[in-house]
C-alpha cells in the first residue's frame, strides 16, 4: 500500500529505466539515472551481515555488485551474486542481501521516493521492526 498523501506517488518505476551508455577510446560508461528522481547508497555488509528482508512500495532498487561472495536474495530466489552483476528489484518485490563469508560492497540506486519509512522489514536478524 502506498505511503498516503505521498507528492511523489507519481513515480514508483515498475520496470527498471533504461541505462544510457558511452563509450569512446578512454573506456566505456554506463549511466543509471539521468534527470529523474533518484538516491544513491554505497552499501558495505560486513562479514557476516545480513540486511532484512524487505520491501518498498515507494521506490524501485538497481543493485550492483562490486565484491565477490555476497548473497542476493528476491522474491524468494537466492544466488551468489557476481561482480558488476546489476541486479532491480521492483517496488513490491522482498529482498535482502548477505555477506557470508568476507565484507562486501554494492551500489544502491533507488528510483522514486527514497524514505526509511518505505521499509517494510519481514524478517530481521537484529531485532529491527518496521
Amino acid at each position: 500500500m502506498p505511503l498516503p498523501d505521498d507528492p511523489t506517488d507519481h513515480f514508483r518505476p515498475v520496470i527498471r529505466p533504461d541505462p544510457i551508455r558511452e563509450a569512446g577510446e578512454w573506456g566505456r560508461a554506463v549511466q543509471h539515472a539521468r534527470n529523474t528522481v533518484a538516491s544513491v547508497k554505497l552499501v558495505m555488509v560486513r562479514a557476516g551481515g545480513v540486511h532484512s528482508l524487505q520491501y518498498h512500495h515507494q521506490r524501485g532498487e538497481l543493485w550492483i555488485i562490486l565484491d565477490a561472495g555476497l548473497l542476493v536474495e528476491v522474491d524468494g530466489h537466492s544466488w551468489d551474486a557476481t561482480v558488476g552483476e546489476e541486479i532491480w528489484i521492483p517496488p513490491g518485490s522482498t529482498h535482502r542481501v548477505t555477506a557470508p563469508g568476507d565484507a562486501g560492497r554494492f551500489i544502491e540506486v533507488s528510483f522514486g521516493h527514497f524514505s526509511e519509512i518505505d521499509v517494510t522489514r519481514l524478517e530481521d536478524a537484529y531485532g529491527r521492526s518496521g
